[in-house]
């Protein structure tokens, strides 16, 4: 018995060799936007997915073409907005009851 295998993808050949998407956990994830170092971000459902600021993917990709750089699971969307106002807070000198997501990097 002969068995074919192909292999169907969308994408860059780097995603086939392990190069794709990072599984980031929670705390990466805060780290790396500490870092300033994200360009842009989505949540769909308890996902984030982002791309990283030097990254080929930009903002416009995420969006329009779903690629990303990285992508988590977050606690809930209450606790990624606290999460974001304070880094906010500390950066600005605002109040984090004041931040809204437009002020998020």
């Amino acid at each position: 018995m002969i068995v074919i295998l192909i292999v169907v993808f969308s994408g860059d050949v780097a995603s086939l060799f392990g190069a794709g998407p990072k599984d980031l956990n929670y705390k990466e994830f805060i780290n790396t936007v500490e870092e300033d170092n994200v360009e842009a971000v989505k949540v769909i459902s308890t996902t984030l997915y982002g791309v990283y600021r030097d990254s080929q993917n930009t903002a416009e990709s995420l969006f329009k073409k779903n690629k990303y750089d990285f992508y988590c699971t977050i606690p809930s969307k209450e606790v990624l907005s606290e999460n974001l106002s304070a880094i906010v807070a500390a950066n600005t000198g605002k109040d984090a009851s004041l931040i809204t997501p437009s002020d998020y990097p």
